[in-house]
């Protein structure tokens, strides 16, 4: 079947007979789309196409027809969270696609979206959610605490940045979740300003034993953590500030030898 007829009805639904989602894989333009992934884009899909069909093609950009429809919201019916996890384009699965559109189905859990992990740098389409505010219905605190990419950095992190905490947060959520530098969910929603209302408070009543593990309570003073500054990077510094002394005593050297001449 003829590619541009292909991709025109999946521009706009009117298919020759018996079209089936394998005859728009297989059409495909100069730039290496296929036909599927225009229907997935526009929601014209052929009757009865699946979502698993839609997870194994593949274009260009390493995105399957899966992740399309997730971005654009046109996901086959009863599509599951197993098939967009299972469906992994370059880096990223479909859920994190979901995710981060908020397209995620019904039944979507925050554990769920926890284990679907990017494969360059960890991050889940738990963090995803949390980034965009598309949140499963009952996500916890706890949920985005335990949901850590590579450097330990949690969805409570990437939720206290964007302002899209929990309404149950408490402040011990805050405290408790730290990347692998020691930096607080709690610093991260100071820095951003978005410390809720109900936490923006000087000093927090919090039993010493939360602490020091002793007996009584206590008001214990909040005060946002500096990340340190890693090795590298002070390295880098110490290097390009020689680099610039070492330039700034040569031009000074040349122009007094210029000078004297």
């Amino acid at each position: 079947m003829n590619a541009k007829v292909l991709f025109e009805a999946a521009q706009t639904g009117n298919y020759p007979a018996i079209t089936t989602a394998q005859d728009l894989a297989l059409a495909r333009d100069e730039a290496g789309r296929t036909a599927l992934h225009q229907a997935a884009k526009t929601g014209h899909l052929p009757s009865g196409t699946t979502a698993r069909e839609l997870g194994v093609v593949i274009d260009t950009r390493g995105r399957t027809a899966l992740h399309v429809a997730a971005e654009y919201g046109h996901l086959p019916e009863g599509t599951t969270v197993e098939d967009l996890t299972e469906s992994r384009g370059k880096l990223d699965t479909a859920l994190h696609v979901a995710a981060r559109f908020g397209y995620l189905p019904g039944n979507a859990a925050a554990r769920d979206l926890a284990r679907a992990k990017s494969l360059l740098n960890g991050w889940s389409a738990l963090h995803e959610a949390a980034l965009y505010g598309h949140l499963p219905v009952g996500t916890t605190p706890s949920d985005l605490a335990g949901a850590r990419c590579h450097g330990g950095r949690t969805a409570l992190h990437v939720a206290a940045k964007s302002g899209h905490l929990p309404k149950n947060t408490t402040i011990e959520d805050l405290l408790d979740a730290m990347d692998v530098t020691g930096w607080r969910a709690y610093d991260e929603a100071v820095m951003f300003c978005n410390l809720p209302d109900h936490l923006k408070i000087l000093a927090v009543p919090v039993a010493t034993s939360y602490r020091d593990g002793a007996a009584g309570p206590r008001l214990l003073p909040i005060v946002p953590t500096v990340a340190p500054v890693p090795t590298r990077a002070r390295f880098i510094f110490v290097a390009v500030l020689l680099i610039v002394v070492v330039v700034a005593l040569s031009a000074c050297t040349c122009a007094f030898v210029l000078r004297c001449r």
